[in-house]
């Protein structure tokens, strides 16, 4: 009985974290569109935002402004991932998707954005 309640517990704390890693990529998606990106590289949640990224996203928004926001965990496949990407930001615009590859910095306590594709 001691194992089943101890993996409950660990199920419960790994979800709970899960969940938490969710909700602050969805708040970095928020960021990334709203923000108005020209003036800045960083953010509250971002290390360093490229240029080509904040092009991307201004595209993606001048073709439809409301974008819906996912978040897969892994990595998006070769060519375009290498396995170091933990999560995968998905901002649709319904025309569009681009996948932004993050992982987390503990050290800056902030994500790091790897790379992007679109589809």
């Amino acid at each position: 009985m001691k194992k089943y309640f101890s993996l409950f517990i660990l199920m419960f704390f790994v979800s709970c974290r899960n969940e938490r890693t969710i909700n602050e990529i969805l708040n970095i998606g928020k960021e990334l569109t709203t923000k108005d990106l020209s003036k800045t590289d960083s953010t509250e949640n971002i290390v360093f935002i490229g240029k080509s990224l904040k092009e991307k996203i201004t595209e993606l928004k001048k073709q439809n402004f409301e974008l819906k926001l996912k978040v897969q965990n892994g990595d998006l496949n070769y060519p375009f991932g290498d396995s170091k990407a933990e999560n995968i930001l998905v901002l649709n615009n319904g025309i569009q998707k681009l996948n932004v590859r993050l992982k987390y910095n503990s050290n800056k306590k902030k994500f790091d954005i790897l790379g992007f594709a679109t589809e």
